[in-house]
């Protein structure tokens, strides 16, 4: 980059006549060479420089912008109907040859680089950014972006941090200290500038530089908003009480494995959760009432979505969860693309526009990882989307509906902003914390949990990711490793392992939750006394629950496979008989005791004796309601 180019004669005093602006005049204030101004296709028309846009082949595009002053906030105007797209797309192929490129805003910062043989393209503004233009920086190892000292420069950040990581990684900032662009700095001292801007461009920072220092910045004061929270020792159980002060009744297990899931949007690989149950069981309460908990930016909150929003949207999606109120809003066509974003972390879409200048190829990347929370009275997701999450049933009992009764007749305040910043910052914390973790006890864990289904495969994954989000909300009582890494501890093994091991059985089918259970055996029992198929309503009275409860503690034992129905047509009530017999139960995941044993043998010590739950809390089983997932109560034995 460089060359010795002529100058314009030293600026004189340039005045805007009233008939507008010259390319003469936009020469002298600028001290650039009108000729070389001509050659890049600028010129004056009706007292304005008109400045064209090219295309990367050189061709004049429709999007023309005027300059019809040196000064004022109305000194530009756009051509109607013009496209926006990068300025200076022409210079583009010659540029990848040298390897690097500078980004700037606006076009005269252009004319000058140009002027002084540097390779550089103008954003038209950085909240103008169409995802597409970053194909036009492919090939560059090195995006070297000037950052203005003014909201221009902030908003060029914030485009910067919405980028894909591939992006990110070849950025370099650059500052030019006294002096707002490149611009003002070759106004300074034309005869200095290329040596000058040279020394910026060695002196710049890279884009992962800075955010760390950033992170860093925002993780320290965010920590001091939630001190006291981040050391409790167990925060689940502090969550447990805020949950009580919001009025949630019953729902703790789907509440805390709700709560780490958004917390796991930090990883590179989220986990996600479906709540299920009856219309009006209370799923969209439990996800409302955990989000308060959540600050507005870790998650992307939609009530439908249509099948193209996953390619089209503009949301960032970067760790993020993205929270879909029912199910049923989700296009089937939208449920591909939404696989996509969760199981490869992003998704890829190519496309073709008509524009003014054609049929033009457009690549849409919307970058992740994202996690999904979504809620649903279907007993079973379709497709695949079925086993890339956690399915919690919400309590249907008439004892949790008796208890739903009670808190709303309470005269309970709203929750207040103040009392839910410490939640929200402890969040800021953990997000702008790094998100690794050491887990010492990995392999082993993995060593003790049978290969029965290949389904383990993904929830194995899922298991240990929730286990490293349990570490990473406990972070600030953690040990770390010598490289960092929060260390987790078994007592956050423990505290998965009660929320996520009936999940994982009831999957591999190796049991069933209590609620299948007295599904199947009501119709066992009702087969005995009727001899026939018996009917949903039947089983309804049989387990003193409503239709819609029934119905679908039904559909879920029918896929299963537990039940069969006689009969073929829907139209007509079901005739439900007994199908596959009922799997004994048998546990997956090892006892903490036993990981704790296998671990101390591993190290060539004795084990440590430890009465039943030391290692933090468990979820009670509670009749009638999912094993796992009953009224939320609470052991106390820690």
């Amino acid at each position: 980059m460089g060359t010795d180019t002529p100058l314009s004669p030293p600026k004189t005093t340039a005045t805007v006549q009233p008939s507008g602006l010259t390319l003469e005049q936009y020469a002298d204030a600028k001290r650039l060479p009108v000729e070389k101004l001509r050659q890049w296709g600028l010129s004056t028309q009706d007292g304005k420089v008109r400045i064209p846009y090219h295309l990367v082949d050189g061709r004049e595009s429709n999007a023309v912008r005027y300059r019809r002053a040196l000064e004022g906030k109305n000194r530009f105007t756009m051509r109607k109907g013009s496209t926006l797209i990068p300025y200076g797309l022409e210079r583009i192929a010659d540029a990848r040859a040298h390897g690097s490129m500078v980004v700037v805003e606006g076009e005269s910062d252009c004319h000058t680089l140009w002027h002084h043989g540097f390779d550089a393209v103008g954003l038209p503004g950085a909240s103008n950014f169409k995802p597409e233009w970053l194909m036009h920086f492919d090939g560059f190892s090195t995006i070297y972006i000037v950052i203005e000292p003014d909201a221009g420069g902030e908003q060029m950040l914030g485009w910067i941090a919405k980028q894909p990581e591939a992006f990110q990684d070849r950025v370099r900032l650059v500052r030019l200290t006294d002096h707002k662009d490149p611009s003002a700095l070759h106004l300074d001292d034309p005869d200095r500038f290329q040596s000058r801007f040279g020394e910026a461009l060695e002196a710049s920072e890279t884009w992962t530089t800075y955010e760390d220092r950033q992170r860093w910045v925002r993780s320290e004061e965010a920590l001091k908003d939630c001190e006291a929270l981040a050391h409790k020792p167990d925060i689940l159980r502090e969550l447990d009480r805020s949950l009580e002060r919001s009025g949630l009744v019953g729902e703790r297990p789907a509440a805390y494995l709700t709560y780490l899931a958004i917390t796991s949007r930090v990883l590179d690989e989220p986990v996600s959760v479906c709540l299920k149950g009856p219309s009006s069981g209370g799923k969209n309460v439990t996800v409302k009432t955990v989000l308060e908990h959540i600050p507005n930016d870790a998650y992307v909150e939609k009530t439908g979505m249509s099948p193209k929003v996953i390619f089209y949207g503009e949301e960032d999606l970067r760790h993020k969860m993205l929270v879909l109120i029912e199910w049923r809003g989700v296009k089937s066509e939208g449920e591909y693309p939404l696989e996509s974003l969760l199981s490869e972390g992003y998704v890829k879409y190519e496309t073709v526009d008509q524009t003014p200048n054609g049929l033009q190829a457009r690549r849409i990347e919307r970058p992740g990882p994202t996690g999904l929370l979504t809620t649903t009275t279907r007993a079973h997701l379709a497709g695949d989307m079925e086993n890339r999450l956690f399915s919690v049933t919400i309590t249907d009992t008439p004892e949790q509906t008796k208890r739903v009764f009670q808190e709303l007749a309470r005269d309970r305040p709203k929750r207040t902003e103040a009392e839910l910043a410490p939640w929200h910052a402890l969040q800021q914390y953990i997000a702008s914390s790094p998100a690794s973790v050491s887990m010492p006890y990995k392999h082993l864990l993995a060593e003790l949990i049978p290969p029965v289904t290949v389904r383990l495969r993904r929830d194995v994954g899922k298991l240990l990711r929730l286990i490293e989000t349990h570490a990473l909300l406990h972070q600030a009582t953690r040990d770390r490793d010598n490289t960092g890494a929060t260390v987790a501890t078994l007592t956050d093994y423990a505290a998965v392992r009660s929320l996520v091991h009936d999940l994982l059985t009831e999957g591999a089918h190796t049991s069933v939750s209590s609620t299948t259970r007295d599904t199947v055996e009501a119709v066992q029992v009702l087969l005995g006394e009727s001899g026939e198929g018996v009917t949903s309503a039947k089983v309804a009275r049989h387990l003193r629950l409503d239709k819609s409860s029934t119905s679908r503690r039904v559909r879920v034992a029918l896929n299963g496979g537990y039940l069969t129905n006689l009969e073929s047509n829907p139209r007509r009530p079901k005739k439900l008989v007994i199908g596959d017999p009922l799997p004994a139960d048998q546990d997956l995941l090892p006892a903490v005791e036993r990981l704790e044993g296998e671990m101390a043998k591993a190290d060539g010590r004795p084990s440590t004796e430890l009465p039943p739950g030391f290692y933090g809390c468990t979820v009670a089983r509670v009749s009638g309601g999912e094993r796992g997932v009953g009224d939320g109560r609470v052991n106390q034995d820690f």
